[in-house]
């Protein structure tokens, strides 16, 4: 999925009411995911991202037992590769009135990962392993449509061995895309 404004918690919010209301004749959904994906804002960051781009990720579960995600990873060529989590994990709960809650449930969390562009180019999936009760969750499938020209006329994808994406240039496009803020780094965050 991919917005063309920022998903700040509260268009979060709005998502996943929007999905309670889709899913609510299957109430309760045992768990439920989203995801949106931001690219970088052109050449220079995308270089300084060494190639990456920055997912969101939110979880809703029934049975809070199932968070925090055990597991983030690319299925590609029969091969598994975990997605590097930048920053912390927020975890919290669904407001108590919500049909978010009714349906979808309880416990939520929502954390960013690195994913290198290159994927969205090559067949692939995105899953999820929760810490109990549901592996492989798909989350999504690749190929996908990517429309940013700097991305499109780059002959060489794949991010630079031995290179770090830039923990400040990370920061600003989660800052930019995910709060709505531009913002200004004065301490360091770091993948974990």
């Amino acid at each position: 999925m991919r917005h063309r404004e920022p998903v700040t918690p509260e268009v979060r919010d709005r998502e996943l009411e929007e999905a309670a209301e889709k899913y609510r004749q299957d109430a309760p959904v045992p768990r439920f995911a989203f995801y949106d994906v931001a690219f970088p804002k052109d050449r220079e960051e995308y270089e300084a991202l060494n190639k990456h781009a920055l997912v969101l990720i939110v979880v809703v579960a029934q049975d809070g037992r199932e968070l925090p995600l055990k597991r983030v990873y690319l299925r590609q060529d029969g091969r598994d590769n975990e997605l590097s989590r930048f920053g912390p994990t927020f975890a919290s709960e669904t407001a108590p009135d919500s049909l978010t809650r009714k349906v979808l449930g309880k416990h939520r969390e929502d954390s960013y990962y690195l994913i290198p562009v290159q994927t969205f180019f090559e067949k692939g999936q995105l899953l999820l392993d929760f810490s109990r009760n549901r592996q492989e969750f798909l989350l999504t499938e690749f190929p996908d449509e990517i429309d940013e020209e700097y991305i499109m006329s780059d002959k060489n994808r794949q991010p630079r061995k031995g290179v770090v994406p830039d923990t400040k240039a990370v920061f600003r496009l989660l800052a930019r895309e995910f709060l709505g803020v531009e913002a200004e780094l004065r301490e360091e965050p770091k993948p974990q």
